[in-house]
């Protein structure tokens, strides 16, 4: 290190001037892209180390509605992906129920990972499939947006299905809920909303997720003189609301465990 420097330093100082300078800009645009992305480089490590140390980002919470209690089932590793929709980014289908929140830069839930799809010739409608560890009496269940929606609100899902089936060989998907148009999903970061199906008194435990309609497009400028139009869709979370279901052999449901961690406090919750 010693020779280094000496070396440097015995260098004419014509060049010596300009070594200093780029150095000096490199350090700055070091500290620069630190500082832009800060957050999501913050979150990345945190993600991270939780993931090293087994700590689970989120545990099944409580919530109430229409006067009475039921458990969103949001603890990490609940829900399993089987099949989705493929994207050209490397934010896949299975992100959307991995459950997984860790705090930000200024120790708020914070979701590093999302679910992001892209078309350049409209939207189609994409799907995710998925199975919980037990079977649910689905009463409602949750949507996150994700980390830069309020930059990007037209990537808000603005139509979809929600289905359910008991087991996994079923043929048929039964339609739990149809939104069209919505307009509750917030256009801000990292925000929750509740959408509720009390109604329903049948237990399942695979799931399918259709989004069909998007709120928008994005103009792309490439150049001065070049555009392109695409359709980007981005959704962090999604979890089921619902009560813990008990064993019926009518249903040749196998006798399942009821999860008895509880958070307590819930995300934002939306009537």
């Amino acid at each position: 290190m010693t020779n280094l420097i000496n070396d440097f330093l015995s260098q004419p100082l014509w060049l010596s001037i300009p070594l200093v300078m780029v150095y000096l800009a490199l350090l700055a645009y070091f500290v620069y892209i630190l500082w832009h992305y800060r957050r999501n480089t913050l979150s990345a490590v945190l993600l991270t180390a939780a993931l090293l140390v087994g700590q689970k980002a989120a545990a099944d919470s409580d919530i109430s509605y229409g006067g009475k209690t039921y458990t969103i089932f949001d603890t990490e590793g609940y829900y399993t992906a089987t099949d989705g929709s493929a994207t050209p980014t490397v934010y896949t289908y299975d992100y959307l129920v991995d459950n997984v929140i860790v705090p930000d830069l200024y120790g708020l839930p914070y979701t590093y990972t999302y679910w992001m799809t892209e078309d350049e010739n409209g939207f189609e409608t994409k799907s995710i499939e998925f199975y919980a560890a037990n079977p649910i009496v689905p009463k409602g269940y949750r949507l996150r947006t994700a980390c830069n929606t309020k930059d990007h609100p037209n990537r808000r899902p603005k139509s979809w299905t929600l289905k359910g089936k008991k087991h996994a060989g079923d043929a048929d998907w039964t339609v739990l809920a149809t939104v069209s148009g919505d307009t509750h999903l917030p256009a801000d970061n990292e925000k929750s909303y509740d959408y509720w199906l009390t109604s329903n008194a049948d237990p399942y435990q695979y799931f399918r997720f259709e989004i069909t309609a998007i709120k928008g497009s994005e103009e792309i400028q490439v150049s001065p003189k070049y555009s392109y139009t695409r359709y980007r869709m981005e959704l962090s979370q999604l979890q089921i609301i619902g009560n813990n279901y008990s064993a019926n052999t009518d249903l040749d449901y196998a006798t399942t465990t009821t999860h008895t961690t509880k958070a307590t406090t819930s995300l934002s919750t939306s009537p």
